[in-house]
């Protein structure tokens, strides 16, 4: 079979252009992962606190809050799917408990709505709300499919 001259043989490549080819194409990756990283506990915390109405205060210890100056509630009790309407999002205890204490009264109430600072920013805090909750071991949000 006669040789063709002009087909291209990657063994007579030069090393360099493959090299540079390659890092090329992991550099243009890397921005890729970096932005699937999920947000962490306390970077989640801090957008939060940033961008909620009132203060969401971390109590005793991780997961345990006070919200308002006057809601404590486990986010591990909560459910991670919120109803947002207009500036808040309410979120609602698993299992129909109540599980959010108003000014410590010891009589608990079974929701509680966390609100923005800004309205165009709701939905944002909601879902970071329902992140720091999966984030505590609380229950998974399951996917809306339709």
């Amino acid at each position: 079979m006669p040789h063709d001259d002009r087909s291209v043989h990657f063994s007579r490549l030069p090393l360099g252009p493959a090299c540079l080819l390659l890092a090329v194409s992991l550099l243009m990756l890397s921005p890729l992962q970096a932005s699937a990283k999920e947000p962490t506990y306390e970077d989640t915390l801090v957008f939060i606190e940033g961008n909620a109405r009132y203060p969401l205060v971390e109590r005793d210890r991780r997961c345990e809050f006070m919200y308002r100056d006057n809601f404590r509630f486990s986010a591990r009790e909560l459910n991670p799917i919120p109803v947002v309407n207009g500036w808040g999002a309410l979120f609602k205890c698993t299992q129909a408990k109540k599980c959010i204490d108003p000014r410590n009264s010891g009589t608990l109430q079974g929701e509680i709505t966390i609100e923005a600072k800004d309205i165009n920013k709701a939905d944002k805090v909601a879902r970071a709300v329902a992140h720091l909750i999966q984030l505590c071991g609380g229950a998974k949000a399951k996917p809306d499919l339709f």
